[in-house]
């Protein structure tokens, strides 16, 4: 094997993965409620609780993926940028 062929192994902390899950079904159940609400609405208002519930949907998924980013250890630091993080928000 050549050089930078090393293998980094890391591990997952499960309580991290949890937390992950339960805010997955957290989100997903605040979506299915707001469409419940806009199914009793009509006009502008349907429309914007609709597009509430895919704001609420897309921030839920990305933070069930970031935190569970964050549940993956490796023996070395790891470092985030602010600017890239939020933007990928």
């Amino acid at each position: 094997m050549g050089l930078g062929s090393e293998v980094i192994t890391g591990s997952y902390d499960i309580s991290i993965v949890l937390l992950s899950i339960l805010i997955a079904v957290i989100a997903s159940y605040n979506v299915i409620n707001i469409i419940g609400i806009a199914r009793q609405t009509v006009g502008r208002a349907q429309g914007r609780w609709i597009f509430a519930s895919s704001i609420m949907m897309g921030i839920g998924i990305w933070t069930t993926h970031f935190i569970a980013i964050e549940a993956f250890m490796l023996p070395l630091p790891v470092q985030y940028d602010i600017f890239l993080t939020l933007t990928s928000l």
